[in-house]
């Protein structure tokens, strides 16, 4: 299984940044990672959500299911359908000092044992490309990544 984890320190408050992160419709408008996104309520509170996006020289597509829990500023999402086997995580939004931490993690499984371990690595790259693309697109100068 491969893993992408993204830190960000945000000079803005933490439920102004959950609400941002939360419009996934407003994606597109950001970075230009994104290429489409259709939202769809669903009975239980959740959200289906497909997405299109660039990798590299191509686009992936994929159906997930996102479950919100703004008073915890987390969102949680599984992939149900779409270009990888596996693809899930969650994003988190803390209190900071007087800004926001960002944490993204998602754990994700191309589906082609023969050569995972070549492009695993190149997927996990572009996958933190693009989320640091619309994370900096969202929040430009005001955002800044780290390791922890």
């Amino acid at each position: 299984m491969n893993q992408v984890r993204i830190v960000a320190h945000v000079k803005r408050g933490p439920d102004e940044v959950y609400g941002m992160l939360s419009d996934f419709k407003s994606y597109p408008n950001y970075g230009g990672a994104i290429i489409s996104v259709d939202v769809e309520p669903t009975e239980d509170g959740c959200a289906k959500v497909t997405w299109q996006a660039k990798l590299r020289d191509g686009v992936l597509s994929w159906t997930e299911k996102d479950r919100f829990d703004p008073e915890a500023r987390t969102i949680r999402f599984e992939q149900v359908e779409g270009d990888l086997e596996v693809f899930e995580g969650t994003w988190q939004v803390e209190t900071e000092g007087d800004g926001s931490r960002v944490s993204f993690s998602a754990n994700f499984e191309l589906g082609i044992p023969s050569l995972a371990t070549f492009l695993g690595p190149v997927a996990g790259q572009a996958l933190q490309e693009n989320i640091q693309s619309v994370l900096t697109g969202f929040f430009g100068d005001q955002i800044s990544f780290s390791d922890d």
